[in-house]
C-alpha cells in the first residue's frame, strides 16, 4: 500500500479488501501465524518525524485489519520511517516508491 505525502490514510480497493480476506482466512486456519506491518516514509522531513509518520501509517493498516474481525494481538507493527528506502528520494517517483507499507505474514 502506497500513500500520499505526509498522509497516513488510503482508500479500501477490491484487492486490498481481498487482501484482508485472505489474511483473516489464514489467521483463522493458523494460530500461531501473525501479521507484521512496516511503515515507511520518503526522506523529506525530520528523522523523528519520520518515525511517526511511518508507526501512524502502519497502525492505520492494524486498525484496518482489526475492524475486519482479526484479534489486535496477532498483528505485530512498527515503523522504520527513512530507513531503508526502495526508491531514489532525489526524485519524485523515488519518494512516493519510499511512502509504503510492507505486510508479512509469519508463523
Amino acid at each position: 500500500i502506497y500513500f500520499e505525502f505526509d498522509k497516513c490514510d488510503f482508500e479500501s480497493t477490491t484487492q486490498s479488501d481481498n487482501y484482508f480476506q485472505e489474511s483473516y482466512s489464514y489467521l483463522g486456519s493458523d494460530s500461531n501465524a501473525r501479521i507484521y506491518i512496516t511503515g515507511y516514509t520518503d526522506a523529506v522531513g525530520s528523522r523523528d518525524y519520520n518515525q511517526s509518520l511511518g508507526y501512524r501509517r502502519a497502525r492505520r493498516l492494524q486498525d484496518k485489519f482489526t475492524n475486519k474481525g482479526m484479534f489486535a494481538e496477532t498483528i505485530l507493527i512498527k515503523s522504520k520511517g527513512e530507513d531503508d528506502p526502495v526508491g531514489d528520494n532525489e526524485t519524485s517517483i523515488g519518494r512516493a516508491q519510499n511512502r509504503r507499507i510492507v505486510v508479512t505474514i509469519k508463523k
